[in-house]
């Protein structure tokens, strides 16, 4: 359609210079022919200089639209980041050696067989998987309420984030399903979970899994989350996945891998200030400053459980 209105006032133009011309050929009457033959030369003039303006917009719109593109990428590009490393939670676990960069950012390359073979196999504690996902879904959910974004991204790319949502939902949906697993006998004896608004009011009313240290009450932040509160009760148990289930979450995750992998920028850059990621092996680092009562409680913290 757009490229359909582009081309009428070339059209237009080419239709009065046409007339125009051919009235300067069979009109007799001096006056009409010089008059037409003079709108035909304008016309054709007019025709040269709008299809010159027309080019010299089309090579800056082009130029404008690579910088345009490249920040809607980059932008969207960092929330699908927290997207994959979630992702990587559900198929490794807490796991702080493989809890890299590269690790996170490879899993995108992952077939449909390898990642089965990883979440079948996977030992899960509640906390893992009956975590809500509403954070993540709402990452989209603003990209697509931005209006610059729907003003200067093309249809697919659209389509291309409402199918991450809608996979998103569904991952949920299956993960967050009891009857989809098998539960184990222990249990992860190695974390606690504490309310984060009870260790600060300034902390949001999240869950939080943190693992003990050597020291004696002294705990790491390695995860936090919004959970339904028949939930509670089993986020410290250990749960196996079904055959069915690790079948059908698999597909989801492969197919969310194939929609997150356009996203995924050449270079990423991850700031160790940065909250959201500072678990990742080579960010948490073992001399933090010690966080009490007093402090807002991030992921990668180290707190002090004892009574102050």
């Amino acid at each position: 359609m757009f490229r359909f209105l582009r081309v009428i006032p070339y059209l237009l133009i080419a239709i009065i210079s046409i007339i125009s011309l051919f009235g300067s050929i069979k009109i007799t009457n001096s006056f009409w022919n010089a008059f037409s033959f003079n709108t035909f030369c304008s016309a054709v003039f007019l025709l040269i200089a709008y299809f010159s303006y027309d080019m010299i917009k089309t090579i800056i719109s082009s130029r404008e639209r690579e910088y345009i593109d490249d920040y809607i990428k980059n932008k969207i590009s960092n929330d699908t980041f927290v997207v994959l490393y979630s992702l990587k939670k559900v198929l490794y676990g807490y796991n702080l050696d493989t809890n890299t960069l590269s690790n996170i950012l490879d899993i995108i390359n992952c077939n449909k067989q390898d990642i089965f073979k990883t979440i079948k196999n996977q030992n899960y504690i509640g906390f893992q998987i009956f975590k809500q996902m509403d954070e993540l879904r709402n990452l989209y959910s603003d990209i697509l309420n931005d209006n610059f974004f729907l003003k200067n991204s093309s249809h697919v790319d659209q389509i291309n984030i409402l199918k991450i949502q809608n996979n998103l939902s569904h991952l949920e949906f299956n993960l967050k399903n009891r009857n989809n697993y098998t539960e184990c006998a222990e249990t992860g004896i190695e974390y606690e979970i504490i309310n984060g608004k009870s260790l600060n009011p300034d902390n949001d009313e999240k869950m939080m899994l943190v693992k003990k240290t050597k020291h004696e009450g002294r705990f790491v932040v390695y995860d936090s989350s919004f959970f339904n509160q028949e939930d509670f009760s089993f986020l410290l148990k250990r749960f196996v996945l079904t055959e069915k289930a690790a079948e059908d979450i698999s597909t989801i995750i492969f197919k969310l891998f194939s929609l997150l992998k356009y996203w995924i920028p050449k270079n990423v850059n991850i700031s160790k200030r940065e909250n959201r990621f500072r678990i990742i092996k080579d960010f948490l680092d073992p001399y933090s400053e010690i966080k009490t009562k007093k402090s807002k409680i991030f992921i990668g913290d180290i707190i002090d459980g004892k009574k102050e």
